[in-house]
């Protein structure tokens, strides 16, 4: 991977994303996603970083995995972005997620207080169908919009080797009050600071892993 160090650039000058992450349990599974603005079929999968080639220090910036080049068009923002999370870290999380048609490349990296740094882009169809069998993980799920006092929650109920497990995410999006003062009445446990329910660990999880996760929250008799 290539990077160049950045020099002054401030963390508010670049793509964060700094969100809450909250189970919603079985019993309200039903009143969180019932008022959906949008629903959203989303698959997405994980690469291992030395698959991938960075060369965001060139203007463009140029991205290839498992040696198939992106075409992409990234704002200076969003290259800046790159270099910094290169910077940061040697093994950023490097996701391509299919979201109804749309396919989009993202990489991540490491969560800090400020938020994470969040380098994303779209890809075409055929680029992002070529890359999907080079991945190592991958989860499916189904995105539910939900506007509640205000906030845009995303409510994603999991499928597959993941069914059961249901976590709304509400992202920092330059709300004037952020986190909100009153939680949604179906938000249950915090788990936003819990690294097992991110998604890339959720992906590599197995059927009785989740079940674990899930018995911890609602223990069964």
């Amino acid at each position: 991977m290539m990077g160049m160090k950045p020099t002054s650039t401030s963390i508010i000058e670049l793509d964060t994303e700094l969100e809450l992450k909250h189970l919603v349990e079985e019993q309200h599974h039903v009143a969180a996603v019932g008022q959906a603005k949008s629903v959203h079929r989303i698959a997405q999968c994980y690469f291992r970083p030395a698959l991938a080639e960075f060369h965001a220090d060139e203007v463009p910036c140029r991205i290839s995995v498992a040696g198939l080049p992106l075409s992409f068009k990234a704002t200076e923002k969003q290259r800046r972005t790159l270099l910094a999370i290169l910077d940061q870290t040697p093994d950023p999380t490097v996701r391509l997620r299919r979201m109804d048609t749309d396919w989009i490349f993202t990489v991540k990296g490491l969560s800090m207080d400020e938020g994470t740094l969040e380098f994303e882009v779209q890809i075409p169809q055929e680029e992002g169908a070529a890359l999907v069998p080079h991945a190592h993980q991958a989860l499916d799920k189904v995105r539910h919009m939900v506007v509640e006092e205000g906030y845009l929650w995303e409510v994603d109920v999991y499928l597959g080797k993941l069914d059961g497990l249901v976590v709304a995410e509400l992202e920092n999006r330059n709300y004037t009050v952020f986190p909100p003062a009153q939680l949604p009445a179906w938000a249950g446990l915090d788990v936003t600071n819990d690294f097992r329910y991110k998604n890339i660990r959720l992906a590599a999880m197995q059927t009785g892993d989740v079940q674990a996760l899930l018995n911890e929250v609602s223990p069964r008799p």
